[in-house]
């Protein structure tokens, strides 16, 4: 027998040893039920683990552009984000607190006063059938809405909201409508109340309110305006309608029914959309940031000094364009009558129409103090 020979004999010779030394280790053997019973709750997996990760930046490209801003109302083919949606928002109230503040005596001595309430109650966003609580109701959720969302070229976020049907939409056989509502006065709750800082009710500001409507084709742009990487604003531009709605202010004794707001200008730009007399109005507004200052004075101060205020980073909205048409019925009082010409009493106030009523180019700083 040659070497090589000898050296494969050698090895076959070990394998055969191993295995027969393995299946002699291994040989099957009745378990007993002591042994079994020792085995209990022994099965399953048990990891310890203790990780980190740690990732300098994800970054998503978008490979074409997006929906282009309105009122252009083009959709470029491309790719992106698109999220179907139906939700309705129930909250049974919130609360704002105001926080201690500095105040002036009679005497005009600053103090330390604690802040009041403002307290809406029953909120409920949804479809235009929202306020109905009658189970099984329908069109009580806001749906068929398709969002995309894109980002282009320039590093802009662009987000359309639309439905399913965009063609469709644009013509005005498709829609989204939409309803809010706010208060409960059936079962006691206030729309809108100011309170004390105890939290007792102290005067109510809005009973019952009531709105539904259509909304049309909608663009937001969120965009860096130059000033550094911290720096951007938002643009929101599109199309609404209120059919109809309903105001109850206790406070002043004053009721608004019937409203609608509209834009009889774009009738026909966009369909109809739910509104009967008339086209939906469009709205072009920014959000950004804006430095801004006050001052606070001492009337008890004879040398007129004051303490200046420099505030950065205020919220500045800007309404670029806002035109609507609008009509309301108007009701002052709660006229009761008994006798013959009971039945023609009214505490309607009459019929109210605005035609293009626009605050385009209104601009409002809100900051805290």
């Amino acid at each position: 027998m040659d070497i090589e020979a000898m050296k494969r004999f050698h090895k076959l010779a070990l394998a055969a040893a191993i295995m027969s030394s393995s299946a002699q280790s291994f040989a099957m053997e009745t378990l007993n039920d002591d042994f079994l019973s020792d085995m209990t709750g022994q099965s399953g997996v048990s990891i310890d683990l203790k990780a980190r990760v740690l990732i300098d930046e994800v970054v998503y490209t978008d490979t074409a552009a997006g929906p282009a801003p309105l009122p252009t109302n083009i959709i470029e083919n491309g790719s992106g984000i698109s999220i179907d949606l139906s939700t309705r928002v129930l909250i049974d109230e919130a609360v704002y607190t105001d926080t201690a503040h500095v105040a002036l005596d009679a005497l005009g001595n600053p103090v330390l006063k604690d802040g009041g309430q403002i307290a809406f109650g029953a909120i409920r966003f949804g479809g235009a059938n929202v306020g109905d609580k009658t189970p099984g109701a329908s069109n009580t959720f806001l749906d068929d809405i398709k969002i995309d969302i894109d980002v282009n070229e320039s590093g802009d976020l662009e987000i359309l909201i639309g439905t399913q049907d965009f063609i469709g939409f644009l013509q005005g056989t498709s829609e989204v409508d939409f309803g809010l509502t706010l208060g409960d006065s059936a079962s006691g709750v206030a729309g809108l109340q100011l309170r004390s800082a105890d939290g007792t009710v102290n005067t109510n500001l809005i009973g019952d309110m009531s709105i539904s409507g259509v909304l049309g084709p909608v663009a937001i742009i969120v965009s860096n305006d130059g000033a550094g990487d911290t720096s951007g604003f938002i643009n929101a531009a599109g199309f609404f309608a209120i059919d109809d709605g309903s105001i109850d202010v206790p406070i002043l004794g004053v009721g608004i029914s019937n409203l609608r707001i509209y834009q009889d200008a774009n009738k026909g730009a966009l369909g109809a959309a739910g509104v009967a007399q008339g086209g939906m109005a469009y709205f072009d507004v920014v959000v950004d940031t804006v430095d801004t200052a006050y001052s606070l004075a001492n009337p008890s101060d004879i040398a007129g000094t004051a303490t200046h205020f420099a505030v950065s980073d205020a919220l500045l909205l800007d309404i670029n364009s806002f035109n609507v048409d609008m009509d309301l019925d108007l009701s002052i009082g709660n006229s009761v009558a008994t006798g013959n010409l009971s039945n023609l009493v009214s505490s309607s106030f009459g019929h109210v129409h605005m035609e293009n009523l626009d605050i385009s180019g209104t601009s409002l700083t809100i900051y805290g103090h």
